[in-house]
């Protein structure tokens, strides 16, 4: 009985030791051996020797248990530390149908973004729409919130590249933890997936949209701004009315990006936007020097300096041509993006179905500018393969489209030419008496003498604004060919014939405008004298000198279309001249036979 009690305490004791040490204390200590017992011959019990060996080999399983556990939790800690990065800067170029991407590991940027249908200049390097800089703040790069780059531009990410346009970005160490993720497709469109552990901050692109040749950086006409769409509005924020901090309306924001007048870079955004703020970006005074060559203005590419929130443009610099940079800012540590750089091609933004194809700057003709377009390129694809004689043959379309117009205008001119004795005799009759004694103007007798001519042209069934209908309706062609010379990037570069070897930019020997001078003044000749006095004719005179010098500097284009609308029009009135003059002996005779019928 006594061993059955002495076997059931130590059985007893080792259970509790054992569960003290399993539950409580990481490192169990050493438990005292148990008294010997008394000897039996009946019922011999286990030794105490015995009993320890087994108390021994649970603590060993147990520490075993317990070291390896901690030893797995030491290494999960070992994983979520190891630094993440690259040993050297690496550069990895991705090409697409129109684009050639290099980015660098260094911030995982991208530092180039080459369209291969486009040069900077018309015999020049490919059209690279990232600007060259002398910090290391490229697109897709990080700031602070105060618009600071971040030392996470500085260090060296690792790079993993899971497919032919697919490009991963990671890093975590000392300056923090941020990932990166790159797709790029065809069309130059592309997504991208920013996220930075622990902290607030802005994502950058710009400043402006590539690196623009010496005559476009000192052309005041030169298009500079940020666009961005917002509930369906399309918004426009001129570089020379951009104030530091000023800020883009977030909450229904479709898109947002930078544009000049051939180019474009815009994101759209997929998450949610805290803020996007628009930086001025002074350039340089030594880049505005138009006579600067284009290999000095390249070896000035980094004279950028942002004007952040807080600071102010000098007073003396507010007039000079600025750059802009966008700052965008995630809710949340991640942001998702997608994106389009390229040409401002109408059908290719168009595709998008976000409106992005309101960034081409048609004016306030769009339609009409649209319609020329579209005409313009059809000719281009179907008849001639050559934009310059797409102009003339649609001049000529549009001069056939408005004959009516135009002849039924000769006829008016005409019949204020046979009334304009009669319209001077009534003025003359009237002169002495549109003023009193003092020289004031005599408004009753001004406005005897208006109902007077106005009756005089009733009589002879004359509109006197008729005459002007024909040059209004030019008004609006004129203005929608403007814009799409200057504003197409199809028409950028467009050769025609000879000398003209850019039809968006002004003919660089002066011949055309010279030339179109001339067919205006030929064309005024021909046409009917207009009624009026002595110094309204002498203003029209002046006409034909005062275009000549508007088209100086007029896209060649907008000049040949001037040009050959006046050729049309000096052949039309050359023709109806003498149409004219074949039907006038026929009015003598007629009236001499009417005269001799009535003396009979």
């Amino acid at each position: 009985m006594d061993n059955r009690r002495l076997l059931l305490a130590v059985i007893l004791s080792m259970g509790v030791l054992f569960s003290w040490s399993y539950f409580f204390a990481p490192d169990p200590p050493p438990v005292e051996q148990a008294a010997k017992p008394e000897e039996s011959t009946e019922n011999p019990a286990p030794s105490a020797q015995a009993v320890s060996a087994s108390e021994e080999a649970a603590q060993v399983e147990q520490r075993a248990s317990a070291e390896t556990v901690a030893d797995e939790g030491a290494e999960e800690a070992a994983v979520e530390t190891v630094p993440v990065g690259a040993s050297r800067e690496e550069r990895i170029t991705i090409e697409t149908d129109l684009a050639q991407i290099e980015l660098s590991n260094r911030g995982a940027q991208i530092v180039a973004y080459r369209l291969l249908d486009h040069r900077q200049s018309k015999d020049g390097e490919v059209m690279d729409l990232v600007r060259k800089r002398s910090d290391n703040l490229y697109p897709f790069g990080l700031t602070g919130i105060d618009g600071e780059s971040l030392a996470l531009n500085e260090v060296l990410f690792e790079v993993e590249r899971r497919a032919e346009k697919e490009l991963v970005f990671r890093y975590s160490g000392p300056q923090g933890t941020a990932e990166k993720h790159f797709r790029f497709v065809d069309g130059g469109a592309f997504e991208v997936s920013i996220e930075v552990e622990g902290r607030d901050y802005g994502v950058f692109m710009g400043p402006g949209v590539r690196n623009p040749p010496a005559a476009e950086t000192s052309n005041r006409f030169f298009l500079r701004s940020a666009v961005y769409m917002s509930a369906d509005d399309f918004e426009r924020l001129s570089s020379r009315k951009v104030s530091p901090g000023e800020t883009v309306p977030t909450g229904d924001l479709a898109w947002v990006g930078l544009d000049d007048t051939y180019f474009l870079t815009v994101v759209m955004p997929s998450s949610p936007l805290r803020q996007v703020s628009v930086d001025p970006v002074l350039i340089d005074p030594g880049l505005l020097d138009p006579e600067l060559t284009d290999s000095a203005v390249e070896s000035q590419r980094g004279s950028l300096e942002r004007v952040l929130p807080g600071m102010s443009i000098p007073e003396e610099r507010k007039k000079e041509p600025h750059e802009l940079a966008l700052r965008l800012m995630p809710l949340g540590e991640r942001m998702e993006l997608r994106a389009y750089w390229g040409s401002k091609t109408y059908d290719r933004l168009l595709s998008f179905d976000q409106g992005l194809e309101q960034t081409v700057n048609l004016g306030i003709f769009r339609p009409l500018a649209r319609f020329f377009m579209l005409g313009l390129q059809w000719i281009y694809t179907n008849v001639v393969h050559n934009y310059g004689w797409a102009i003339i043959l649609m001049t000529l379309a549009i001069k056939i489209a408005l004959l009516p117009i135009t002849l039924k205008h000769g006829a008016s001119m005409k019949k204020m030419q046979a009334l304009n004795p009669k319209i001077q005799a009534i003025r003359q009759s009237w002169a002495g008496k549109l003023k009193d004694k003092q020289g004031r103007p005599n408004l009753e007798a001004q406005r005897k003498m208006n109902e007077e001519v106005m009756g005089t042209y009733r009589a002879a069934g004359v509109n006197p604004a008729g005459g002007c209908l024909p040059m209004l309706l030019q008004i609006p062609v004129f203005f929608a060919f403007y814009k799409i010379l200057y504003g197409s990037v199809e028409l950028r570069h467009a050769p025609w014939a000879l000398w003209i070897h850019d039809l968006s930019a002004k003919d660089p020997l002066f011949i055309l405008p010279i030339v179109m001078g001339a067919s205006q003044l030929i064309q005024q000749r021909l046409m009917p004298a207009p009624a009026g006095n002595p110094m309204q004719r002498r203003m029209m005179a002046m006409m034909p000198v005062v275009f000549t010098f508007f088209f100086m500097k007029f896209p060649a284009g907008l000049v040949i279309y001037w040009l050959t609308s006046n050729l049309a029009t000096i052949i039309q009135q050359t023709v109806y001249n003498r149409l004219r003059k074949t039907d006038s002996p026929q009015e003598p005779s007629g009236k001499k036979a009417h005269n001799k019928g009535a003396k009979a």
